[in-house]
């Protein structure tokens, strides 16, 4: 109104705005996604990025001469094409949310396990292609912790079709991602489809999946090209795993959990909460081992992943065949997705799968900021209150000692370049505190720790006087300074 009749003075009441839902046909109705960016704005990268797909697809190669190339898959046979990503998996499954109960209760509870196991517990690494169960790669999983101290026999224990791996934050990092890749290479070479054709394998960019040493270990080790679709769009059809492999994934092993319960010696470990980290990890290796082999087995289940590839861009003909198939999410009403007509480099698209990335917003400068891993999950927590912490007291690192005292946590002087030993879900920790956290109440300091290749990383923690940690006062503290023992 204001703008048709500017100058006029207007005010619109209820009944006003009633009348004008009704001539103009709106409804209110509750939100179903919040998203950063639609589908709509996403279009011109989604489009450039499936032609650049096309001409990758259509192109010959050395490896693939033309009179080698498929009329209809090109470069890449159809069981070469791998839809791969991480899914955060919570030991706790989001199956007792609700419950039976009498008519007329105003409290309803349901007896589980420490609340922090709703959380991401481990982090499963999938790939899958459109093929039978017995070639299908097997699903990864990245436990908390280093994976020193594991015994023989819980690594026996685990189940065959799963494959475990340790990575401290339960994350793929560059060193995880390198073993897993390497652990795919050898499986590769002993399915029937081998590694002499080329692969194509799309993900989204996650930092160690863009550097050049994980293309070039694609590339050498089983002739694979790697893609990655557009930053922020693997909730818009763009993520073959993002299409409903991950989520029907999760919901079987929720439905296993709940028959596992069924066993009487089972229900009182967990009501109990005697079930000890060793055989968490086992039994969750047993229902992640199920609920993979049932997603990937018979011709129903193979069809839903040929359909996950095929609504990604994934199963991308060269002839253009199928192209109607790629399906968008949020797209407005027969709207008809097309992308042949826009124009991308061509030089700059066959070269794609070799090229570094510049998108490393999933793992921040470690100098400048903590990985934050809550930016990629939801069900993550940075709050030590809310993780499963070890029991065992710190040891006393060669050379050092512990102070019994608290520091003035207020006083920069005194907090910075202390070294600390701090409690995590995976052990006591040795870090050195660098910088003052100035956002939010629950954290204060940052404090930097060495990882396995050499770096170092800075998480967000909560140093207060009320978690300091003292044997006989303040024995259930999450933290403590070191100090060098006098010579």
């Amino acid at each position: 109104m204001a703008i048709h009749y500017p100058g006029v003075p207007f005010k619109g009441g209820r009944g006003y705005q009633r009348r004008a839902c009704k001539r103009w046909g709106f409804a209110y109705r509750r939100t179903t996604n919040f998203r950063s960016s639609t589908t709509v704005e996403k279009l011109p990268e989604i489009r450039v990025y499936h032609k650049e797909l096309r001409l990758i697809v259509s192109t010959p190669t050395e490896l693939t001469p033309e009179e080698d190339m498929d009329e209809i898959w090109g470069r890449f046979p159809r069981e070469k094409r791998v839809g791969f990503d991480q899914v955060p998996v919570e030991f706790i499954m989001n199956y007792f949310e609700s419950t039976w109960t009498e008519k007329g209760s105003t409290r309803v509870e349901v007896k589980t396990p420490n609340d922090s196991l709703r959380k991401r517990f481990c982090t499963g690494h999938l790939a899958f292609a459109d093929r039978p169960w017995k070639e299908q790669f097997p699903c990864c999983l990245v436990f908390r912790g280093k994976g020193l101290r594991i015994s023989a026999a819980e690594r026996a224990a685990y189940d065959p079709r799963v494959k475990v791996f340790f990575q401290p934050k339960a994350w793929v990092d560059k060193a995880i991602l390198t073993e897993i890749t390497e652990f795919f290479i050898e499986f590769e070479k002993s399915t029937s489809y081998g590694i002499e054709k080329e692969a194509l394998w799309l993900g989204d960019n996650l930092h160690c999946q863009t550097r050049p040493e994980f293309r070039a270990q694609m590339r050498e080790g089983m002739n694979a090209t790697v893609k990655h679709y557009p930053p922020k769009t693997s909730d818009k059809g763009c993520a073959p795993v993002d299409n409903g492999l991950g989520a029907m994934w999760k919901a079987k092993i929720g439905e296993i959990q709940e028959v596992w319960l069924e066993n009487d010696d089972n229900a009182l470990k967990w009501d109990n909460d005697t079930m000890t980290a060793s055989e968490k990890r086992v039994v969750l290796t047993a229902w992640a081992g199920e609920a993979w082999e049932w997603c990937c087995s018979g011709e129903e289940k193979r069809g839903c992943l040929r359909r996950y590839l095929e609504k990604a861009g994934a199963m991308m003909t060269a002839d253009g065949t199928g192209d109607e198939k790629i399906g968008l999410e949020g797209l407005p009403s027969g709207f008809k997705y097309e992308f042949m007509h826009v124009e991308v480099d061509t030089e700059a698209a066959s070269e794609d799968d070799m090229a570094a990335s510049d998108e490393d917003d999933d793992v921040p400068d470690p100098v400048l900021t903590e990985p934050m891993l809550s930016s990629e999950f939801k069900e993550v927590t940075e709050d030590p209150a809310e993780m499963g912490l070890v029991d065992e007291d710190p040891d006393e690192p060669e050379g050092f000692e512990f102070v019994d005292g608290c520091p003035d946590v207020r006083c920069k002087k005194t907090m910075v370049g202390c070294k600390i030993m701090f409690r995590w879900d995976c052990g006591w920790a040795h870090g050195v505190i660098k910088r003052r956290h100035t956002k939010g109440e629950m954290y204060n300091w940052f404090v930097s720790y060495p990882e396995d290749d050499g770096s170092f990383s800075q998480y967000r923690h909560s140093l207060k006087v009320a978690n300091y940690y003292n044997p006989e006062n303040s024995p259930e503290g999450l933290w403590v300074v070191l100090r060098e023992e006098p010579k």
